[in-house]
């Protein structure tokens, strides 16, 4: 994540969770949202690993459908003040780096991955932080016209990001030690895929 992005997100902490419930993004938030969990396992009384929670709107989700406690990592110190006192553990970092020092039965990443220098490197740290069988959701904008325009809002603020198509996103997981358990396009462009980790060996090559 640059430090454009860093700042972008850090000087709208404030309000960001409010202005994601406006019209229109809020009206896609409600669909991504019910595709999300619509592929989330049984996560009660589980610990969850999140990758740029944001203003924790997915946090949220997750602890609503009896997630014991999830474990939040951001870079913007500000988005992890304004998550949700209760049932979270914020920690500022690096999702592509950072070593949290356990496993996780689920990971997620919403909205993060098309911030990232390398998202092959989210997708290798999230396998770190997973045991056999562990599950890793990733929802991300896809490649096509209106992922552009969503592609333009942001270059407006000085910010690139990523597009992705489906098969991308599937090698990349494949490449990490993820195996495909199932996919939601949401329009008009947003892709949520969920993997298993595999076992890992030594063909694997993670380290």
């Amino acid at each position: 994540m640059t430090g454009n992005v860093k700042a972008h997100f850090d000087s709208r902490a404030a309000d960001y969770a409010e202005k994601s419930n406006r019209w229109p993004w809020a009206l896609l938030r409600d669909r991504e949202t019910q595709a999300f969990l619509g592929l989330l396992p049984n996560i009660k009384d589980k610990e969850v690993l999140e990758f740029g929670p944001g203003a924790g709107h997915y946090t949220r989700n997750v602890i609503a459908c009896g997630a014991k406690r999830v474990c939040c990592v951001d870079q913007s110190a500000n988005m992890i003040k304004s998550l949700p006192p209760k049932l979270t553990e914020g920690i500022v970092g690096d999702a592509t780096q950072i070593n949290i020092g356990r496993h996780f039965p689920l990971i997620i990443s919403a909205g993060v991955l098309e911030f990232i220098r390398s998202p092959d490197a989210l997708f290798r740290n999230a396998r770190r932080h997973a045991m056999t069988n562990s599950i890793l959701l990733i929802l991300a904008p896809r490649n096509n016209f209106w992922g552009m325009l969503y592609h333009h809002y942001h270059r407006r603020n000085g910010i690139g990001i990523s597009l992705f198509e489906e098969a991308q996103l599937g090698e990349l997981a494949r490449r990490a030690g993820w195996r495909q358990l199932g996919i939601r396009l949401v329009w008009p462009f947003t892709i949520i895929m969920k993997f298993s980790a595999e076992s890992l060996d030594d063909s694997l090559h993670i380290n």
